[in-house]
């Protein structure tokens, strides 16, 4: 029988946290034994993660393996929706886990919302070890730590989606085209943004994002992040990947582009108190967090102008 629900989960060198996120897909409750499929997207791995599979992949006839060669999360994402067999694809990361009704919230919420572009719901972050005291809740965000309260709502433009917790109907994604290869990581890079793309391609032909909070998932905060360094490139490469969306999105014109650069650095010299703190790293939760500021505001000058790649 065709699976109503196929869940994606794309991997890269993540083979210590692998089996956990399969594993809990393979415990989902609610559904009926052929309601689901597991795909996992194995992305130019060079660890474990091809044993990983091949063990689990005994243990759970539901599971199938895919190889995408090309790097690039993007071009995983993709390879998944291919692949896939059911008419709604849940993408979750490679170390997310998803709560047990995690399948069954889905497809109840595409079921009363058929118009609906994509659902998905809370990112819990899992710390693995100690939250560091120099990092700001401001600025801890940038784990993707995601709560849009205990009701199910459709989100307005300000709000989103994770993309490490998104399910979209196949036919709806592939009418936006895809996830955008110009976006989202590649290997080690912090490039992002391809989920944000896909959500505002989805409110341009007037789909709907929809919040439900029983749509969850925990998300690690992996320990070799949690130093001033990862954070800071997080942040920059989120500036130039905010650009990078415009650009790609609206394929913004030279005159558009200057005016948005002229914008971003007003902000940068009005807040002078930023750029000093660029000078020097400071265990001060608020300096620390004035600095992301200042890196993030020049990532985007660097996203309108310079080069993208990694």
């Amino acid at each position: 029988m065709t699976p109503r629900l196929s869940a994606i989960v794309c991997t890269h060198n993540r083979a210590s946290y692998l089996e956990s996120a399969i594993l809990s897909l393979t415990h989902q409750q609610g559904l009926e034994s052929d309601d689901l499929e597991i795909v996992v997207v194995n992305n130019a791995s060079t660890d474990r993660t091809t044993a990983v599979i091949d063990s689990l992949s005994q243990r759970f006839p539901a599971l199938r393996a895919i190889e995408e060669s090309r790097l690039g999360l993007s071009h995983a994402r993709n390879a998944g929706r291919h692949h896939a067999r059911a008419p709604i694809l849940a993408y979750i990361d490679d170390d997310a886990t998803a709560h047990p009704h995690w399948g069954h919230r889905i497809l109840d919420t595409f079921g009363d919302e058929p118009s609906a572009g994509c659902v998905g719901g809370p990112v819990r972050a899992r710390w693995e070890t100690s939250k560091p005291s120099w990092l700001s809740d401001a600025v801890s965000e940038c784990f993707t730590d995601i709560d849009w309260g205990d009701k199910r709502i459709r989100l307005d433009e300000g709000r989103w989606l994770a993309g490490c917790n998104i399910a979209i109907r196949g036919n709806v994604l592939d009418q936006v085209g895809g996830f955008s290869t110009e976006l989202g990581r590649v290997g080690t890079s912090l490039r992002s943004m391809e989920d944000i793309a896909v959500q505002r391609a989805l409110r341009r032909i007037g789909r709907p994002i929809v919040y439900d909070p029983g749509i969850s998932v925990e998300h690690s905060v992996l320990p070799e992040r949690l130093v001033p360094t990862w954070v800071e490139r997080r942040v920059y490469w989120n500036g130039v990947s905010s650009a990078l969306l415009e650009r790609t999105q609206s394929g913004v014109q030279p005159n558009r582009r200057r005016r948005l650069a002229w914008q971003m650095t007003t902000r940068l010299l009005s807040q002078p108190g930023d750029l000093a703190h660029l000078l020097h790293r400071s265990s001060d939760p608020s300096s620390f967090e004035r600095r992301c500021t200042a890196l993030g505001r020049i990532g985007f000058l660097r996203g309108l102008f310079g080069s993208t790649g990694t």
